[in-house]
């Protein structure tokens, strides 16, 4: 049964998790590479760097592989960081589905580097860096995101996605209650005080966390049915 379970949440919270998590990764590392190497763009810089980095210009080929070693090394580095954060975010499952969630994210962050890295080479303005970067960051995550969750639907039988359908449905609705929240609450706090805004704050962060855990306690429950029927 919690086989069964464990299942099912990891493909719910899968799915749900460029929501409930936004983007996983701070926005300190877009402004880390924003920085311009050199803001100005010249015609012929555009046509043989920028494009060449996509199309396979030899020079730009040679350059991306000495930066991909340095750029996975130092993502390597954060991995143990992600792990924990993982870890803390999704206490109630299983280390094997915190790894998963945990490689997800690295994996999504090297590729990331390496792009930007490969675009900065070519000297491109630093805007077009940004830009790229955010949605590189969101395409990466949300393939490797819907990757996963179709392999773990791959392995339920018929009864539990159903389950897990009825399941998605239930967090869709509060998701979209929980972001009118948010969103009002957005709103209200431009006027409050430091101390309300604190206040504000964590009651935004407790409905988030209370959310995850009513359909966390609602999953378990279902499956616990399930099995024995």
């Amino acid at each position: 049964m919690r086989i069964i379970a464990n299942k099912i949440l990891l493909s719910t919270l899968l799915s749900a998790s460029l929501f409930l998590t936004g983007c996983s990764f701070s926005e300190e590392n877009i402004q880390e590479d924003e920085k311009p190497t050199n803001t100005s763009t010249t015609a012929t810089e555009e046509s043989s760097g920028f494009f060449g980095s996509w199309f396979g210009d030899d020079k730009d080929v040679t350059d991306k592989d000495v930066t991909d070693k340095a750029v996975e090394k130092g993502a390597n580095k954060k991995k143990s960081a992600i792990q924990s954060a993982v870890a803390k975010k999704y206490p109630k499952l299983s280390k094997e589905q915190q790894n998963i969630l945990a490689k997800i994210k690295s994996d999504a962050e090297i590729e990331r580097k390496k792009r930007i890295e490969v675009i900065k080479i070519s000297n491109i303005n630093a805007k077009v860096v940004a830009k790229i970067a955010k949605q590189t960051r969101l395409e990466d995550v949300e393939s490797r995101l819907k990757d996963e969750l179709s392999v773990l639907n791959g392995q339920l039988k018929s009864e539990e996605q159903d389950l897990a359908k009825a399941i998605q449905v239930d967090l869709d609705l509060k998701i979209q209650a929980l972001d009118s929240d948010v969103l009002t609450s957005i709103v209200k706090v431009k006027s409050f005080t430091k101390d309300q805004r604190v206040k504000a704050i964590t009651l935004v962060e407790r409905k988030i966390s209370d959310t995850q855990s009513e359909v966390e306690s609602r999953l378990m429950k279902k499956a616990l049915v399930t099995e024995l029927d």
